[in-house]
């Protein structure tokens, strides 16, 4: 056989193994934020007497070639609970299903239980629009992922209603689909789970923080378990303001804490000084409620409104600069809190003599 025609015949194998490559139709999900400020809200909840949250209306949509399909698989995962399978489709019209690590089917709620499906931050916005450090956060441990509704920006190409997964689309035998349907829940692909902000849990505990703008932060899938075509871009935010219109019962202080000045008479006296320099001398401090100014000196969990002096930029260590600002204040005698002081002071607190 002329070496030509075997090459040709060799080349024509391979584009034919080629084209008949079996593909994964992965699906993509992530957040989008609230369409208005009046998706979001201020308030207390029943459930949790004493606490401020920040509620918002979002969605999750699914914007990839696959639909996202998870389904409790009979394993026993103890606790009254099953591991869950993410099913995957496949170019040639097969499946395959791969387990979860974060998922657990909760057979006493009927719902999915997650650490990484929903987690929600707020942060502190730094200059140019900058990201800034987590002063707050929660999640929604418990889901019904369900097609609520067409997404805005779906796809050209709509699936077949019948192939819907769940509620939000009537197939032709007039069936509705249900979320929950032997625990199996999901998004068909240009579909959206819509998360009202009346929902317990749509929201960020925001106690005790002071008046202000700041960055919500959405994250789907934070701990990267569902299988996606695009694992960059599960990270949204947008800002919301808290001030007299936002919060018109005054639930939230419209004004910082000065956390140097423990006993709140607008001035610094010699053993609080002390007590900053103590943290600044660890050279990292960390929340904790238990200590007199809600810090300690270390290392440890820092989701929480940072240390006053910790400001250029909050991160968590008192500097050399932001310690010798201290000093100023405390031989100056007083400081008040000054936002919009023209030109601006570095820490947003002006020197008071007369104190």
């Amino acid at each position: 056989m002329p070496f030509r025609r075997i090459l040709l015949i060799t080349l024509l194998s391979l584009s034919t193994m080629a084209s008949a490559q079996v593909t994964d139709l992965l699906p993509d999900v992530l957040f989008y934020g609230p369409a208005s400020e009046g998706d979001n809200d201020i308030g207390t909840h029943l459930n949790h007497p004493g606490r401020v949250f920040f509620k918002f209306r979002t969605s999750i949509p699914d914007i990839g070639m696959g639909e996202f399909r998870i389904v409790k698989n009979g394993q026993d995962a103890g606790n009254n609970q099953e591991y869950v399978d993410q099913i995957i489709q496949r170019s040639d019209g097969s499946t395959r299903a791969r387990t979860l690590s974060d998922f657990r089917w909760d057979n006493a709620t009927a719902k999915m239980q997650t650490l990484g499906w929903a987690n929600y931050r707020v942060r502190i916005i730094l200059p140019g629009d900058g990201v800034g450090p987590i002063i707050r956060e929660g999640l929604k441990e418990y889901v019904n992922i369900t097609s609520t509704q067409l997404h805005s920006d779906n796809p050209p190409e709509l699936p077949d209603c019948t192939q819907q997964i769940t509620q939000g689309c009537i197939p032709p035998s007039g069936e509705r689909l249900n979320s929950n349907h032997n625990g199996l829940q999901g998004l068909s692909v240009g579909y959206t789970d819509i998360y009202s902000k009346n929902l317990e849990f749509q929201w960020v505990d925001i106690t005790g923080l002071h008046w202000g703008t700041y960055w919500c932060e959405m994250e789907s899938d934070s701990l990267n378990d569902i299988l996606e075509s695009d694992e960059t871009n599960n990270v949204t935010r947008f800002k919301f303001t808290i001030d007299a219109t936002s919060d018109p019962g005054g639930l939230l202080p419209d004004t910082p804490t000065f956390h140097a000045d423990q006993d709140g008479n607008n001035s610094v006296d010699f053993t609080e000084i002390l007590r900053v320099i103590q943290l600044f001398n660890s050279g990292e401090y960390y929340c904790d409620e238990s200590t007199e100014d809600g810090f300690a000196p270390g290392t440890g969990d820092q989701v929480c409104t940072p240390h006053a002096s910790d400001y250029d930029p909050p991160d968590g260590h008192i500097s050399l600069s932001e310690i010798l600002r201290l000093i100023q204040i405390y031989n100056a005698g007083g400081y008040t809190y000054c936002p919009a002081a023209d030109p601006a002071t570095e820490d947003g607190y002006c020197l008071d003599f007369a104190k």
